[in-house]
């Protein structure tokens, strides 16, 4: 069911719900390792919420897969 959580978290972010959209994109992750926009999308959150460090690695991960 990864793509259930992604899309709950997809909404939340589109609402500007980065707090509650973030959870959502890591169990996107923990259940689907290899899912490129949900790493692209907490690589966005992190930019957001002031964590550089965060965003890189998670945009690197969605470009290496």
């Amino acid at each position: 069911m990864p793509h259930t959580h992604y899309l709950t978290a997809l909404n939340f972010y589109r609402n500007g719900q980065l707090t509650q959209a973030e959870p959502g994109f890591q169990q996107t992750i923990s259940i689907q390792a290899n899912h490129a926009d949900a790493y692209h999308m907490l690589g966005i959150i992190c930019y957001q919420t002031n964590r550089a460090a965060d965003a890189v690695r998670y945009i690197q991960q969605a470009l290496a897969i």
